[in-house]
Parts: structure tokens; sequence; C-alpha cells
């Protein structure tokens, strides 16, 4: 299992060593579909500010936005690993500078939480982990329709 970094006992989130991609978020206890794992507050960059995070380590963690802008969601929000096959969804909320994440199937402790970042086709990166069809915690998957971006314009631009 994982090494982690937060207790799961503090939280229902903590985050860990990730077999898919440096660090990823992992579930404390267990999600029910439907239910809301994270509502994350997002800051809003200018596309120069994001010009200038691209040259540094946190341009893994900044969101693309339109014409060059970018956000950083806060929380565990700029951490979750990209899946063609994830167990959760998240919902851009720009009244609220909030991004909603949210368990599109039965998660359980121990068990990496994954989004699908955009349709595998428009992908800048080789995803890993979703070849043998198991997820953080070795169990198989569920088949489920794929998850991609339902409102909103942001979308995870230099992460991997």
């Amino acid at each position: 299992m994982a090494r982690r970094t937060l207790n799961p006992s503090s939280g229902p989130l903590y985050t860990a060593r990730s077999r898919r991609h440096g660090r990823g978020v992992f579930a404390g206890r267990r999600f029910r579909p439907g239910e809301v794992l994270e509502c994350c507050p997002i800051l809003r960059i200018s596309a120069r500010d994001r010009a200038r995070l691209e040259r540094t380590g946190l341009r893994a963690y900044v969101y693309q936005r339109a014409r060059g802008a970018g956000a950083i969601a806060l929380g565990f929000g700029s951490l979750y690993n990209h899946s063609a096959q994830p167990n959760a969804e998240y919902e851009l909320m720009p009244e609220e500078d909030t991004l909603l994440i949210r368990a599109l199937r039965t998660i359980v402790p121990g068990e990496e939480i994954t989004i699908c970042y955009t349709d595998e086709s428009e992908l800048w990166f080789e995803p890993r982990g979703d070849a043998n069809g198991s997820s953080a915690n070795g169990k198989a998957p569920r088949r489920q329709r794929r998850r991609g971006p339902e409102r909103g314009d942001v979308r995870a631009q230099t992460r991997r």
C-alpha cells in the first residue's frame, strides 16, 4: 500500500505516492456513487502569471483556462491523477470559483481517486496505471463510461 503523508484517520482524503505519477489523492474511508469527495476553491491566474508559473515546479499543478489564463485548485484539487477509467469526476463551478469532485462509483479506503482530464485523443502525456485495468489498491475497476469536463473551460494542461 502507498506510504501516507497524512494519517487517513484525520480525514476522508489523504495524499500518498502514486504508481500513476508522483503524488496522488487516496480515500481514507468508503465513498458512495454521487457522493461529493471535495469542494475545492480555485485561484484564477492571469495568462501572464501562468506563463511565469510554467517555468517553475508549480507548472504540473496549474489548470489551463481560456485565453492562456490558468487556475490552481486548492485543497487536494490539483493533485488528482488522470485515468481513462476514473472513479471520480469533476465539475467546475466558475460563478463560485470552485471545483467539485464527486464519486462515480464506490471508492474503498486506500484506493487512489482519479479523474479524466480530457478525451484520450487530447492528452499531452502517456497515461500510466490503466493498462492492466487495476486501481491503486489492486482491485479491478467496474466498467463505466468515460467522463470528461462537464462545464467550464478548466483542464489540466501540464499535469502528468
